[in-house]
């Protein structure tokens, strides 16, 4: 058992040992992207899924360009324009009050409130715009009783982070081939959804709970997170697509996970740590192997 499934290392020894291994995390996205990469495509394929989006246009430009000034600011030092690793919101504000910088003019860096160039930034941009419908529709159909549901979830992200996503999705959905360049992609954008999530609580209400962004919350650059997926999973990947990885072979449920037919296959679950508490019997689970999340 992993409850805290954040590396595709234990799933892929697992499997190789003919373990039965159940992998949970309380994040969807997450869990995913866990899958993806402990099976991930070979080299080559990233790199062409990566290069594709990377590369397509848009309004003049690489998209690759476009995303990364969407984060453009200016260096405190030398008052050049650079761009931010990452912005803290203050919820009651509505708008980021500090940034993360490296600067590649000057070689200055570290944490610096936000000015009105940063504020501006985010006041363009459309609080429920095309980004934020678009998605949405990829989620739900109409009249979807899980719509309340996933409009609760995109609320969460900032306007910027959603209008990222879209954009990678719209780029991987026009300019790969389906199979193994899509599994490559949504990989890589599984990581952007899981780097673009805020910080969040859960909140108990008189009807049902409802999750809510904390007072100040992180905002993290979406390409530089693209970017750093690519690499990742790249480092993951065979070099040659004959020796590339099988998908990891899954369970349907526990049944199936513990009956004959559950040896060396992984069941996926997304649930919090006290549900997934009163999904498993007690002697049921040999070994825990986990990495529990940072508590801050």
């Amino acid at each position: 058992l992993d409850p805290f499934a954040g590396q595709p290392a234990l799933a892929r020894a697992a499997s190789a040992e003919r373990r039965r291994l159940l992998l949970n995390n309380a994040s969807p996205a997450t869990l995913l992207g866990v899958l993806a990469s402990a099976a991930p495509p070979a080299s080559g394929v990233v790199d062409h899924a990566f290069s594709r989006i990377a590369d397509a246009p848009r309004r003049g430009q690489t998209l690759a360009h476009h995303l990364s000034l969407l984060y453009e600011t200016i260096c405190p030092e030398c008052a050049q324009s650079i761009v931010a690793e990452r912005f803290v919101w203050d919820r009651n504000v509505g708008e980021p009050v500090e940034k993360r910088y490296r600067c590649p003019h000057c070689g200055s860096q570290g944490d610096a409130p936000a000015d009105m160039v940063d504020v501006a930034q985010v006041s363009s941009l459309e609080v429920r715009g095309a980004a934020y419908w678009g998605l949405l529709s990829r989620l739900v159909k109409p009249g979807d009783p899980l719509t309340a549901q996933a409009r609760s979830l995109q609320d969460l992200y900032p306007s910027r982070a959603l209008l990222v996503l879209s954009e990678l999705l719209t780029a991987a959905e026009q300019r790969l081939s389906a199979g193994e360049e899509q599994r490559a992609a949504r990989a890589m954008i599984l990581h952007v959804m899981v780097a673009g999530l805020p910080a969040a609580s859960l909140r108990a209400g008189q009807d049902a709970a409802r999750v809510q962004l904390a007072r100040r919350f992180v905002e993290n650059n979406l390409w530089l997170a693209f970017e750093h997926a690519y690499r990742t999973l790249r480092s993951r990947s065979p070099g040659e697509p004959a020796r590339r990885d099988r998908p990891l072979p899954l369970a349907a449920d526990l049944a199936r996970l513990r009956g004959p037919e559950g040896e060396g296959r992984v069941l996926p679950l997304a649930l919090t740590t006290p549900d997934l508490a009163e999904q498993l019997s007690p002697g049921s689970v040999a070994l825990i192997l986990t990495e529990p999340p940072p508590f801050d």
